[in-house]
């Protein structure tokens, strides 16, 4: 697989911009999008684009679905104050493919890509440490959340690498940050320390934006991998196993608790 320098550049740039004011990454996706169908359309002539694997199709048709349906909905209630729905929507959906088909067909710098994320969380995790200490947002650990303005209370301040609206915020760095590591965990580009670092620093972003959407998505990805897990290599089929095994070994007593306990959830 071929090393494109340009796409690799442009996709940290686009990565680390998602996370300014005022939304410049939208220029950098544009560009990333423009030069990797180049790549994509020379490589396609030359006949070296190798097959997208079945899940990965199946992953972008499932997004795209949504995605069109989305815009469907926007434009179905149109307002012009929205008109930057118009532009994100499709241009995020054409991003996603863009990067899937490169990462299919190029050999990504992975040690550049991982550099550009740790920056990514460094900051952020300063960001939102400043931001919970101007706005006093510690307090909120301990007496819990008691209404919507106690939740948005961290975005009471300048935010300088974030949004302003924290459920945005929140879910960017889930986005990006939940599936680079599990990328550092497969890959082992970082040492150990460097991984449990960031995931504390992940934790510790989540919890202070006070985000159940981030919590959904996080929840929601763990679901999914848990699946995947368990339908491939027959992994399904060894756990089964083991639990009906267990459970056959249980006296009376225990396999009525078992049962009214699952009844129950």
């Amino acid at each position: 697989m071929k090393n494109t320098k340009l796409l690799d550049n442009l996709l940290c740039l686009s990565i680390f911009t998602l996370f300014l004011p005022y939304a410049p990454y939208v220029v950098f996706f544009t560009l990333y999008i423009l030069v990797g169908f180049f790549y994509l359309i020379r490589s396609y002539r030359e006949k070296t684009i190798p097959v997208l694997p079945k899940g990965t199709k199946l992953l972008l048709i499932g997004v795209s679905i949504f995605c069109l349906y989305g815009l469907f909905m926007v434009v179905m209630n149109f307002n012009m104050e929205l008109y930057k729905y118009y532009i994100k929507l499709p241009l995020n959906l054409l991003f996603l493919i863009t990067v899937v088909l490169c990462i299919n067909t190029y050999k990504v710098d992975l040690k550049k890509l991982i550099n550009t994320i740790l920056l990514c969380m460094a900051l952020s995790v300063i960001q939102v440490f400043t931001a919970a200490t101007i706005t006093e947002s510690w307090d909120l650990l301990v007496t819990g959340i008691k209404s919507s303005q106690d939740a948005y209370n961290i975005t009471y301040t300048y935010i300088w690498f974030g949004n302003e609206a924290k459920n945005i915020w929140a879910t960017k760095m889930v986005l990006v940050f939940f599936p680079a590591y599990l990328m550092m965990l497969h890959f082992k580009l970082v040492r150990k320390s460097t991984i449990n670092l960031f995931l504390i620093g992940l934790i510790f972003c989540i919890i202070m934006t006070f985000s159940r959407t981030a919590i959904l998505a996080i929840a929601a990805g763990l679901f999914f991998l848990i699946l995947h897990w368990l339908f491939s290599k027959g992994n399904i089929k060894t756990v089964f196993s083991n639990i009906t095994r267990k459970f056959h070994h249980l006296n009376r007593n225990k396999k009525a608790f078992v049962i009214i306990f699952s009844i129950i959830i």
